[in-house]
């Protein structure tokens, strides 16, 4: 319906403002510990580290400000990860996987990082790989393996061959299955 459309489209619109504007800091006061002296309750609910009662899900309408502060913090120490986090409590890990998984933030995070020249981070992977798909690559890679044992063993070691894929086939000449049956 019209309704929802006009909600989804001012949620993205929030979002899309909260990652490209950014805010003054003022609140950012530090302790002698480097540590931030007080997390607005907002930011704190998207820190997994963070003990709070409410926390705020991906699809709340608070998601915006909350990462848009993130980003603040993010902007204000230079873009590096490690020194948000240290600031706001957390480890680099805790931090990386709060703005590794998701692609809209990942992506305004690497655009300060890059205005910083940092490196950009990369999105995670979050879905395991099956059991069937683990025995299937350990299965290549040990068959991989014997093949390259196998041309060292036959003294081939020598040669820049790129490593064999598939097992050499060798063709079956239709005169040796004749002279087989005898009659």
């Amino acid at each position: 319906s019209q309704y929802k459309n006009k909600a989804l489209a001012l949620r993205r619109l929030r979002r899309r403002i909260s990652f490209e504007v950014r805010t003054t800091t003022d609140w950012l006061r530090f302790d002698e510990d480097n540590l931030v002296e007080e997390i607005p309750d907002v930011l704190r609910a998207i820190l997994p580290w963070a003990k709070v009662r409410n926390r705020i899900g991906r699809k709340s309408e608070g998601r915006a400000q909350a990462e848009q502060l993130l980003l603040d913090v993010l902007d204000e120490m230079k873009g590096s990860i490690s020194d948000a986090a240290k600031a706001l409590g957390g480890t680099t890990g805790q931090l990386a996987k709060v703005v590794t998984g998701d692609h809209e933030l990942l992506a305004a995070a690497n655009a300060i990082r890059a205005t910083h020249n940092f490196p950009p981070l990369h999105q995670r992977n979050h879905r395991r790989p099956s059991r069937k798909t683990l025995e299937e690559e350990r299965a290549t890679t040990r068959k991989h393996l014997d093949e390259v044992c196998d041309r060292r063993i036959d003294g081939d070691a020598s040669s820049s061959a790129p490593p064999m894929t598939t097992p050499p086939t060798t063709p079956i000449s239709t005169s040796a299955t004749t002279s087989a049956n005898p009659e």
